[in-house]
């Protein structure tokens, strides 16, 4: 695990992850400095104040332990994580590198939204033991499996059993998962038609078969029809996504247009309840339609993405933007990495800080802005 103090700066464009630099730089920071490495983020070395810092650019990615308070971790990738982590350790030695170079900690992991590209960190003050490293990871990742897939478990618990066994090599991590991967594609293939899982527009046709008693040409023609039916219902519904799509403008109004404008969309309310204390309420402000917010008293994410609670459809929200925390009666935001960032009172939020909301705070997600009441 990192021993070493962690801190995040982000400007209108970039968010860097910032971890303090080896007194005594070897071979190894050599090496890490002199080029880029597929799978690695870049790192800088830079000086503030004297001291050295290594800066690392994790702009549109978000670290597996905030990815895992959204996400569960599937079979696809574990899987992927585990070959990644192989793939950099047959890179680290081929570039005459320390393994312990390549940082396992959850934190300092990296995935892009869709949790589709996986980013690592190399630090190169080596410390401890690669093979402890990698047990805690496996520990940390069978904690956020999806325990409602079986299979995965299962492939997990394999897995962790072949790292908890001595004399394991790499190469034997790396043929365990796929030899996995091509045990599943030989059941899947070889599972007769009949078993096979239909869709959803398969069963509704086979409805319709079962439910004929007319001859063979009289069935053909209701197949026939149910499927073109299907297909204009397809074309309606993109139609439909288009056209909602469209409606969104994207237009930035300065304030002062704002101001000018007649009539209000929203209302003037109450900013606070009369005991003083904040009602958890995100109130739009702005002449678009878009919706306002109750707060849960838990954890809720605001963004772009179907599977969050407070979805904002606008090109400039991120698929999971930022974070909504409720502890001790106190609400906090934290951004999650987005791409146009978020602000409290137009002050810019860096990566993981949890800024405590009071209430008539205005805060912005990229230029979507709401008070907080």
């Amino acid at each position: 695990m990192m021993h070493h103090e962690i801190s995040y700066e982000r400007d209108v464009n970039k968010s860097y992850m910032k971890i303090p630099a080896v007194e005594k730089s070897g071979l190894d920071e050599k090496l890490m400095l002199r080029k880029t490495y597929q799978g690695i983020l870049p790192m800088e070395k830079c000086y503030v104040n004297g001291t050295g810092q290594y800066w690392y650019n994790i702009s549109g990615r978000q670290a597996l332990d905030a990815y895992c308070k959204v996400h569960e971790i599937n079979q696809g990738l574990f899987e992927t994580l585990v070959l990644r982590i192989c793939s950099q350790l047959e890179m680290l030695e081929w570039n005459l590198m320390d393994s312990r170079c390549l940082v396992l900690d959850p934190e300092l992991i990296f995935l892009n939204h869709s949790g589709e590209e996986i980013s690592f960190i190399l630090y190169p003050d080596v410390q401890g033991n690669f093979l402890d490293e990698l047990r805690h990871l496996m520990e940390y990742l069978l904690t956020k499996l999806n325990h409602g897939d079986k299979d995965s478990v299962h492939q997990a618990y394999g897995i962790y059993s072949l790292i908890l066994s001595e004399g394991y090599s790499i190469a034997d991590l790396k043929q365990a998962v796929l030899s996995s991967r091509v045990t599943e594609k030989t059941k899947q293939e070889t599972l007769p038609f009949s078993e096979m899982p239909a869709t959803a527009e398969e069963e509704e046709i086979m409805e319709y078969v079962d439910a004929s008693s007319d001859g063979k040409e009289d069935l053909f023609r209701e197949i026939e029809k149910k499927i073109w039916g299907l297909l204009e219902r397809a074309k309606e519904i993109l139609r439909s996504k288009k056209e909602n799509k469209e409606q969104i403008p994207m237009v930035v109004y300065p304030e002062e247009h704002q101001e000018k404008v007649e009539g209000s969309i929203h209302p003037t309310i109450c900013l606070a309840a009369s005991s003083g204390e904040a009602r958890g309420v995100l109130i739009y402000e702005g002449m678009l339609d878009y919706p306002d917010f109750e707060l849960a008293k838990g954890s809720c994410i605001l963004g772009k993405s179907s599977r969050v609670k407070l979805f904002i459809n606008r090109e400039t929200i991120s698929q999971f933007h930022a974070r909504f925390e409720y502890f001790d009666q106190k609400y906090y935001v934290e951004d999650m990495n987005s791409t146009n960032g978020t602000f409290v009172n137009d002050e810019m939020l860096h990566y993981k800080e949890q800024r405590m909301l009071s209430p008539g705070d205005i805060v912005r997600f990229a230029d979507v802005k709401y008070r907080f009441l």
